[in-house]
């Protein structure tokens, strides 16, 4: 028996739920359109607690992807996962969304991976990996980027390698990723959600490589940048004067 971990995704408009024991996957739940989070959240823990004949006492870890992705979303899924850690004493395994994304993929060999969201205000949260022998590699730190400026510095990078491209990010540039890189594959849509299977694999990988998981009360989402809310108090604030 290994560790149990109960592992959560709210990032984007998808979610999905995991409970694993070491590598062997007991339950999953994943919605491509599931949005509302704090509706389905707790009920869909719930259910697959049953499936999986564990209670919550029984879970060791938690994994929950911070970031990057929609900021309702997150508060949301860090929120549930900090409150049951907390009462539990156990700790959290953060996990980014994008290498999630491109973890999904991790059976195709000998390309770049480039998961996107649509970050909105003509952005993308994005980044790229080399993907060989199963291993990811980034080669551009994940963030929030321009699309165009984003994809003329994949092309340096990538060649004539094909890179595939996916998640939600692709409803609003598919386009303009076909026009401007040769070499994209585009994922189908039914591969695009965050699974929560996939965080619990990462969140094993790096607990195995010596990463440490951090305690409930230090578990925060990664916004990567401002919330509309924080602009907006921003642009508000009066301007201090000199004398």
């Amino acid at each position: 028996m290994g560790l149990i971990l109960l592992s959560v995704d709210t990032s984007s408009r998808s979610g999905s739920v995991a409970i694993t024991d070491g590598n062997a996957l007991l339950a999953e739940w994943t919605d491509a359109n599931a949005e509302r989070h704090a509706r389905w959240l707790m009920p869909a823990i719930d259910r697959l607690l049953g499936k999986s004949g564990k209670t919550i006492s029984d879970i060791d870890l938690f994994a929950c992807t911070t970031g990057p992705g929609s900021f309702t979303g997150l508060r949301i899924g860090v929120s549930v996962v900090k409150g049951l850690a907390w009462s539990l004493g156990k700790d959290v395994v953060p996990v980014s969304t994008l290498k999630v994304m491109a973890m999904g993929h991790e059976k195709k060999d000998d390309l770049f991976v480039c998961p996107l969201l649509d970050a909105r205000k003509k952005e993308i949260y994005s980044s790229l990996y080399s993907l060989k022998e199963g291993r990811l590699e980034e080669k551009i730190e994940e963030g929030p980027h321009n699309p165009v400026g984003f994809l003329d510095s994949l092309l340096k990078i990538s060649g004539e390698r094909p890179v595939l491209f996916t998640g939600d990010g692709l409803d609003a540039y598919a386009d303009l990723i076909i026009e401007a890189v040769p070499s994209a594959i585009l994922a189908p849509k039914e591969e695009w959600p965050v699974k929560a299977a996939n965080i619990a694999s990462l969140a094993l990988a790096a607990t195995g490589s010596g990463v440490k998981p951090v305690s409930a009360s230090a578990l925060t989402p990664r916004y990567l940048r401002k919330s509309e809310a924080e602009l907006k108090k921003k642009k508000a604030a009066p301007v201090q004067g000199t004398s």
